[in-house]
């Protein structure tokens, strides 16, 4: 098997976003062309292994550090919300990206994310919503979002950090029980 050509490579991921089977009901382009960027072939490959993969419990994105999980990420936000699937989304980030990922998707995609307010009321209606993983896993923030409106999607940038902190949580929490006999 020959690997294509980075121009037939290119070509391969147009006729990708543009072209369909007759049987396929979602469509995969709306996303792309209403953006203003340029996605390379494995970002459309990871786009649609995700939105195939969401209605059956979610997914993970999960590439090399600089090769575009936040345009992936962005695509599929795109893509839903122009399908109608998505009227309220929750992307949970550490906050210092906070800005980055408002500004991407705003400039790249003309979504406007606003940041969830830690009051009644600050993640209600449709919209695209940014919250620190910090805000979202304070006891404030996770009741004001246990208490929300069910969101249609939600997108943890930096996943593997917020897995490593639980983990390292547990294995302190468990050696603490373990030295202390009045705790089962």
């Amino acid at each position: 098997m020959t690997v294509p050509h980075p121009i037939q490579r290119r070509y391969l991921a147009e006729q990708l976003v543009r072209l369909r089977r007759a049987d396929e009901q979602q469509r995969y382009a709306a996303a792309q062309r209403q953006g203003r960027i340029d996605p390379n072939p494995h970002q459309i490959d990871a786009v649609i292994f995700a939105l195939k993969r969401i209605p059956e419990g979610g997914c993970i994105l999960a590439d090399e550090v600089g090769l575009g999980k936040t345009i992936e990420a962005g695509l599929v936000v795109a893509q839903l919300r122009s399908e109608g699937a998505a009227a309220r989304v929750l992307l949970v980030v550490p906050k210092p990206l906070l800005g980055q990922w408002q500004d991407e998707l705003y400039r790249l995609f003309s979504i406007q994310a606003v940041e969830g307010r830690l009051d009644e009321g600050g993640f209600s209606g449709p919209g695209v919503f940014l919250v620190g993983r910090e805000v979202a896993g304070s006891d404030r923030g996770a009741e004001l979002l246990r208490n929300s409106e069910q969101f249609d999607l939600c997108i943890i940038d930096e996943a593997h950090e917020v897995f490593a902190n639980i983990y390292r949580y547990r294995i302190v929490s468990e050696a603490s029980d373990r030295s202390n006999p009045n705790t089962m």
